[in-house]
C-alpha cells in the first residue's frame, strides 16, 4: 500500500471537499434549491468536483511514478481515490441526518 500513497492522499481529500460540499448544502437546503438554475448550478458544481479530484489525483500519482504508470497501477490508483472519495461523502451522508441533526427525525 506505500505505493499508492498518492491516490490514498487525494481519496482523503476528495472525501472531506465532498463531505463539506454536502454539509453546506445541507445546511442551506431551502437557499440553494429554491430556484432551478440554482439546482442547476449546484449539480455542476458538485459534478465538477467529482470528475477533477480524480483527474488531478492520478496525474500526482503518475507524477510521483517518475511520468510512467502501467495501466493497472493507473486504474488501482483512480479506483482508490473515487472509493475513498465516495465513501467519505457517504459517511457524511449518513451521519448528518442521523447522528448531527436529529431534529429531523422528530418532525
Amino acid at each position: 500500500m506505500e505505493n499508492f500513497k498518492v491516490p490514498i492522499r487525494y481519496g482523503i481529500i476528495g472525501a472531506l471537499i465532498m463531505s463539506i460540499f454536502s454539509f453546506v448544502s445541507y445546511l442551506f437546503y431551502r437557499q440553494l434549491f429554491s430556484s432551478f438554475y440554482t439546482q442547476i448550478a449546484v449539480g455542476i458544481f458538485s459534478f465538477a468536483i467529482m470528475v477533477l479530484i480524480p483527474i488531478i489525483g492520478g496525474l500526482a500519482f503518475r507524477k510521483d511514478r517518475g511520468g510512467i504508470l502501467s495501466f493497472q497501477d493507473a486504474l488501482v490508483g483512480l479506483m482508490l481515490i473515487c472509493a475513498i472519495s465516495f465513501a467519505g461523502s457517504a459517511i457524511m451522508g449518513y451521519l448528518i441526518p442521523n447522528v448531527i441533526d436529529q431534529n429531523i427525525r422528530r418532525r
